[in-house]
């Protein structure tokens, strides 16, 4: 075993070694929509965390006043992140972990480098670390409005609560405060008015007092708050509580109980309706007299993206009072690969917890939405659920005109790629007798990929490697060491068949991949000399895996100079128990397609990597991947194709999974290849190295959160 880990480590060094840094940018504002585009909210723009930035010399930059990095920790990892600041500053730092799927326990430090040495480690002072101030997992952190005296860098030094914590995904909030606003007594009963991106230095003088302060937010938006209990860094400071909501209405509360200074609070929702919002900061205990904080607001504004439809069910149908399980069909007409799929719910029960609902795609594959959640205190549900959320569902009782993610064990993200085309199945497994409620309606919002760019005048599109694997392998070579890749007929569900013709490559034909798994094969190389960009390569692949902390699943471009993971697998074990009595479902994805752009390999001879692995334990039906296909641009006198392409073979997509409940299925299109371009399930752009992976590394359960809603 621990040869297997060694030689898996190197591995992913091998993988990574070479990479620089893709540019960080700024969380990037609402852009204008032409006419002809639909204006959906698609949550918030994040920065993708560049490994490895382990040491200060390595540290991710990181540009702007206000964003959010998306990252992940694993075992004896450490991530570095550099920001300049100017005298006068304040600064906030806040890790939300509620989405992990193994720990939420996070470490922050921050540090200003002092002196002239090379190296950043030599020169870096501590100025606060933070343990255990975040919510939504009992031990995320949270550093608010740490005082600014130099101008200078400093670095954000980000950890797990042990050398074998693992957190999978982090977001960490990065706030720069410039300038204050004053609290205006009094604002206890109406909220004073602040801007949407203020911060304002108040004190409560009283237990009984409460301090309000209220803004705008549009729907879609994610509003992030923080408030410091000792912004004086006196070592003074008093067991206060943060509150988020929609003014009258709903409420969120943070509140941690911690006492030792440098204390804070942060809190984050992603509203679904526009409207006049606020905070309040209050404490439960008594703080005596000139309680002093700070508090900020930051409004992270939705992002929108083109080409998306909305498809609604609005038939109403009873749920309960009996044991039982209800389905509503919907169906979408437009062909469109998905790079983005939300899905709107409307229902009412009189004790939520009982309810465990999935979604089945036209394709067959199923995954779960959420299990047990709510409170029978809270009995209506009015919400969508979007991958993008700051939440996952489970982060409150309260469903009611929010964004959540779906729980942390599940991820919309496995419908990525799909043909949206067909009949999709919302299923409602109700657990226990005598409660009663009803589905309003539900729906789905599907994002397409776009359309690939043109050649340059003058060149030509030219296929330069393709196979759909019926004549032959592709000409695959696999590694020196035992490869357990094999090519054929798949004949093992929720995997049945290939996406076009019968063959294809899989991590196994007749069952589960085995126990203890290290697969690594290439395609041919293709010549890139000559051949401009754009250059895409695609790929079918359709997946059921354990945890991306057990199993790993990836997918590498290599060049003589430059590697880039294309896909890399990092969600939940898509196994799940449902309903009374318990069925165990068996999630997977449908067939997808994965599309990227490679221009920046132009001149570099290519290959594509496929890798996958597994730990000792429990094993799925594994990975199977169909009709890859490179192109390029290249004159359009000399356009002869690197590799002869095998011959073609009309795909046909295959509805092969059958779901535990199986809905009627609608008569599918059989049309040559589909692949409608409405968005990109890759956006095309700078390359991204991988992060690092545990690949046999433990998963921690994840705590509740330390959370009021009312």
């Amino acid at each position: 075993m621990r040869f297997r880990v060694g030689l898996i480590l190197t591995l992913l060094l091998m993988i990574t070694v070479g990479k620089t840094l893709q540019n960080p940018r700024e969380v990037a504002q609402a852009q204008p929509q032409t006419p002809e585009q639909t204006t959906i909210p698609q949550g918030f723009a994040r920065i993708q965390e560049q490994e490895f930035n382990d040491l200060p010399l390595d540290a991710n930059v990181l540009v702007g006043g206000s964003l959010v990095v998306r990252g992940s920790i694993q075992q004896t990892d450490v991530d570095y992140f550099k920001i300049d600041l100017v005298a006068g500053q304040r600064v906030v730092l806040a890790t939300i972990t509620r989405g992990s799927i193994a720990s939420g326990d996070t470490t922050l430090h921050l540090f200003a480098a002092i002196g002239n040495n090379p190296d950043p480690a030599e020169n870096l002072v501590l100025l606060e670390t933070d343990l255990s101030d975040g919510v939504h997992t009992n031990g995320s952190s949270v550093i608010s409005s740490q005082p600014i005296t130099t101008t200078g860098s400093y670095f954000i030094k980000l950890e797990g609560g042990t050398s074998t914590t693992i957190i999978e995904p982090y977001d960490l909030y990065v706030r720069v405060l410039s300038t204050n606003l004053s609290e205006q007594e009094p604002n206890d009963q109406v909220p004073q008015t602040i801007t949407t991106q203020a911060s304002v230095s108040g004190v409560l003088s009283a237990s009984n007092d409460l301090d309000r302060y209220q803004f705008n937010v549009n729907a879609g938006d994610t509003i992030f708050a923080t408030v410091d209990f000792d912004p004086e860094r006196d070592g003074t400071t008093w067991n206060g509580f943060l509150t988020i909501g929609l003014i009258d209405t709903m409420y969120f509360e943070a509140n941690d109980g911690n006492t030792v200074s440098p204390n804070a609070e942060a809190n984050v929702m992603m509203v679904k309706q526009a409207g006049i919002y606020e905070i309040q900061i209050g404490s439960a205990v008594d703080v005596g007299s000139q309680a002093s904080y700070v508090a900020q607001v930051l409004i992270l504004p939705a992002t929108m993206q083109a080409n998306c439809q909305t498809v609604m069910s609005q038939e109403v149908q009873a749920i309960g009072p009996n044991i039982g399980i209800l389905q509503s069909n919907l169906t979408v007409a437009q062909a469109a690969n998905i790079t983005d799929l939300d899905v709107l719910l409307d229902l009412e029960h009189s004790l939520m917890p009982d309810l465990d609902v999935t979604l089945t795609a036209p394709d067959g594959n199923v995954v779960a939405l959420f299990t047990d959640i709510g409170s029978a205190q809270r009995p209506n549900v009015n919400l969508v659920i979007d991958q993008q959320a700051a939440l996952p569902l489970g982060s409150y009782n309260n469903l009611n005109d929010l964004y959540f993610a779906p729980e942390a064990n599940f991820s919309l993200d496995w419908f990525v790629g799909q043909q949206a085309q067909g009949q999709w199945t919302l299923t409602i497994y109700d657990d226990t007798d005598q409660n009663a409620g009803q589905l309003n309606s539900w729906g789905l919002r599907i994002c397409g990929m776009p359309a690939p760019s043109d050649c340059p005048v003058g060149m030509a599109r030219s296929v330069l490697y393709s196979s759909q694997f019926e004549a032959d392998d592709g000409g695959f070579t696999h590694e020196p060491f035992d490869d357990q890749w094999v090519w054929g007929n798949r004949n093992s569900p929720p995997i049945v068949g290939a996406y076009s013709g019968e063959n294809s490559w899989n991590t196994n034909l007749t069952g589960n991949y085995p126990n203890s798994a290290l697969m690594t094969m290439y395609t041919p190389a293709v010549d890139l000399t000559n051949v401009t960009g754009p250059i895409y390569a695609s790929w079918q692949q359709r997946y059921q895996l354990d945890s991306g902390i057990n199993d790993f699943y990836l997918v590498t471009a290599i060049g003589s100079q430059m590697r880039s993971v294309l896909f890399n697998h990092q969600s939940a074990a898509m196994r799940v128990d449902v309903g009374n009595p318990v069925v165990t479902i068996e999630q997977s994805t449908g067939w997808g397609l994965q599309h990227h752009d490679l221009s920046a390999f132009a001149g570099n001879t290519l290959r594509l990597k496929w890798n996958f692995g597994s730990n000792s334990t429990d094993n799925f039906a594994g990975v199977a991947f169909d009709d890859i296909e490179v192109t390029g641009c290249i004159n359009a006198n000399l356009i002869t194709p690197t590799i002869t392409p095998t011959p073609s073979i009309t795909p046909t997509p295959t509805n092969t999974a059958t779901p535990t409940i199986t809905p009627t299925p609608t008569t599918m299109p059989q049309p040559t290849n589909i692949v409608q371009y409405l968005p990109l399930v890759i956006v095309e752009g700078p390359l991204v190295p991988s992060p690092k992976q545990p690949w046999m590394a433990t998963t921690t359960p994840t705590t509740l959160p330390n959370t009021i809603d009312r």
